[in-house]
């Protein structure tokens, strides 16, 4: 950081910029704002959790593994392709939010959030 930029936070002035207004230079170096990454690492965890269960059907209608495992033919039923598509969709969308920026133009805007 700039000297200036300490020494503005260090005597507590303002920045014109909305993000800095309404906290001191101690909340600012020590990251402040520990209830939204406290909501974050949680919705992370959860996003986390979600797409590990519902990858257990796309893994168990996996071909290759339903061959290993040797239950082709019990585990095989008409769509059992496209339910492993959706829940594999479902996944992608769900788990990649936070990396994607949330916002449905973001997964076609061609560049990365």
């Amino acid at each position: 950081m700039s000297d200036r930029h300490d020494m503005v936070h260090d005597g507590k002035a303002e920045h014109g910029r909305s993000g800095h207004r309404g906290h001191d230079a101690a909340e600012h170096r020590s990251g402040g704002g520990g209830g939204h990454h406290a909501h974050m690492v949680a919705d992370f965890r959860r996003r986390s959790w979600v797409s590990l269960i519902l990858s257990i059907p796309v893994l168990a209608l996996a071909p290759l593994i339903q061959a290993w495992l040797g239950l082709s033919e019990r585990l095989a039923f008409p769509g059992d392709r496209s339910v492993q598509a959706v829940f594999a969709t479902i996944i992608y969308l769900y788990g990649a939010g936070p990396f994607c920026g949330e916002s449905p133009a973001s997964f076609g805007g061609g560049s990365p959030a």
